[in-house]
């Protein structure tokens, strides 16, 4: 960039969309632009007040925030077959982010812990491939989060918890805790398995219903 007659450069800006934005530090900086393309019309104004422009017309790379899909959890045997019974969870799950033609990456991670406790460290997975975690008691259930994040920071995640394997009635070996449709899990309480409800019938064949939505419905 050069001037005329021992001129110097006093300002310069450019122009998106019909907004001007002068230039801080011989840096200028747009709106966010939305669209895969863009023009701007870039603006010097030297100390004689004389200006000179240029168009730029830029073409852009489509960018969207990662996302998670085609989600898969459940207990499994060693080799990956659906088992209730099984010690293993079956984890798979497909990263969907923008490659920015190679600019971009992705990292994809599960945790596990039981629901309310501590998060387990990180295992990294890929988009698409099954992986099989090993060492969980299928009478405790489990929670796992799934989380993706690309290489410009934005995220995605994904919780599920997995329930018990199905009893028809399980105690707790030390006999504190019973549970129907799971194994019990608390000590010193009655548990009913997912989607399990508590009825009453008056003598007359009349029925209440108490189920976790009714509970959560009145601030249980």
């Amino acid at each position: 960039m050069t001037t005329r007659y021992g001129a110097a450069i006093r300002s310069f800006s450019v122009k998106l969309d019909g907004t001007t934005v002068t230039a801080v530090n011989d840096r200028a900086d747009t709106g966010l632009i939305t669209t895969t393309s863009a023009t701007l019309l870039c603006t010097v104004t030297d100390s004689r007040g004389q200006t000179a422009s240029e168009t730029l017309s830029l073409t852009l790379n489509a960018y969207a925030n990662p996302s998670l899909s085609s989600v898969s959890l459940f207990r499994c045997d060693a080799s990956g077959a659906p088992d209730e019974d099984g010690s293993c969870i079956f984890v798979k799950a497909s990263a969907n982010y923008s490659s920015l033609e190679g600019q971009n990456s992705y990292v994809l991670n599960v945790r596990t812990r039981r629901p309310s406790g501590a998060w387990s460290g990180e295992t990294a997975l890929a988009s698409g491939t099954a992986a099989i975690l090993s060492g969980f008691n299928p009478d405790l259930s489990c929670e796992l989060r799934l989380s993706l994040t690309d290489g410009l920071g934005n995220a995605a995640s994904y919780s599920q918890i997995l329930p018990t394997r199905v009893w028809a009635m399980k105690f707790r070996p030390d006999g504190s805790g019973v549970a129907f449709g799971k194994a019990a899990e608390r000590s010193r309480a009655l548990e009913l398995g997912p989607g399990w409800a508590l009825v009453f019938r008056d003598t007359e064949g009349h029925e209440a219903v108490i189920d976790y939505a009714w509970v959560r419905a009145h601030g249980g």
